[in-house]
């Protein structure tokens, strides 16, 4: 552990990488069975994401294809409930 910046020498992916990641797994996972619950980790796998990406940018640090890995499983779990919600309804556009 370096004590300086508190981070692993070994492993120093970017932790909202990781977090991510995570969320992204958990909102396809949820999506499927509870959809609010999915399409909220979505949002926030989202986020962490994007603040992810931009650190990643800034320091160099790895963690960048988790990163893109967890906006798309985020993404798809967001893209899924509206798609069975306007092929259910036949929402027509003018």
């Amino acid at each position: 552990m370096n004590p300086v910046n508190g981070s692993s020498s070994r492993n120093n992916t970017n932790v909202k990488a990781n977090t991510s990641l995570l969320l992204g797994i958990v909102s396809v996972v949820f999506v499927v069975f509870v959809t609010l619950y999915g399409v909220a980790f979505a949002v926030v796998g989202i986020v962490f994401g994007l603040i992810g990406l931009k650190e990643i940018r800034h320091t160099g640090q790895p963690g960048r294809g988790r990163v893109i890995a967890g906006l798309i499983c985020s993404t798809v779990a967001i893209v899924i409930p509206l798609a069975i919600f306007f092929l259910y309804y036949g929402v027509k556009i003018v």
